[in-house]
């Protein structure tokens, strides 16, 4: 259920970062309130947009509520902020990772691959036909522009369904990967600015959460 907007998925990603975005405002201080508010809308993914990772992220970002002191001090060290600022890399590792381990036959890779909406699957589709190590880019075609809508239209038309829909994976083939740590060097001297003008952390959290979804 879209309720209006393009994708299922769609919606529940604009739920989640307004949420994100309250929180950020608000410097991720503990209530029930939001406590309350997330768990309602990852009952309502759950229930009406089967959008999984927008789940895991809100059940992230609760335990950046609850333990919030903590998560806070932690980031008081910079070697930690210094992680939070590649996170980004982190992930894009994983994704490749978890393509070679779907390319070799795992069935973890398979399951996990379930846990992402196929992303994996399309991914390494994507490698296997075009180079990720290019440093400005390449025109990639693709059809079916995401989603469930998009998938069933390339089955009406007879046309093989091909979409990067993953952040990571999008950018670095697309972009290349010159672009792709730009962008990374952008959050990483962002985060620690925020440190060095007023001593928080807020940004620091925000990318940290972010960087999961940017998964899709």
């Amino acid at each position: 259920m879209s309720l209006g907007d393009v994708y299922p998925t769609g919606l529940s990603g604009k739920i989640t970062f307004i949420l994100l975005t309250w929180y950020y405002i608000d410097k991720f201080k503990f209530s029930w309130v939001k406590i309350s508010c997330s768990l309602l809308i990852i009952m309502f993914n759950y229930q009406f947009t089967d959008s999984k990772v927008d789940i895991l992220t809100l059940i992230l970002l609760n335990m950046v509520l609850i333990f919030n002191k903590l998560v806070f001090y932690w980031c008081s060290f910079k070697y930690i902020r210094v992680i939070v600022g590649f996170t980004p890399i982190l992930w894009t590792l994983s994704l490749f990772f978890g393509v070679s381990k779907y390319l070799m036959g795992s069935s973890l890779a398979y399951k996990l691959d379930g846990v992402f909406t196929n992303r994996i699957m399309y991914t390494s589709q994507a490698i296997q036909n075009y180079s990720p190590y290019t440093l400005f880019g390449q025109n990639i075609p693709m059809t079916g522009a995401g989603g469930l809508n998009g998938y069933a239209n390339t089955i009406f038309n007879n046309i093989k369904y091909f979409f990067l829909d993953s952040s990571y994976a999008y950018v670095i083939f697309c972009y290349g990967i010159l672009f792709y740590l730009l962008i990374i060097l952008v959050y990483y001297l962002s985060i620690q600015n925020q440190f060095v003008v007023d001593g928080s952390a807020e940004l620091a959290i925000l990318i940290f959460i972010s960087s999961l979804h940017w998964f899709i």
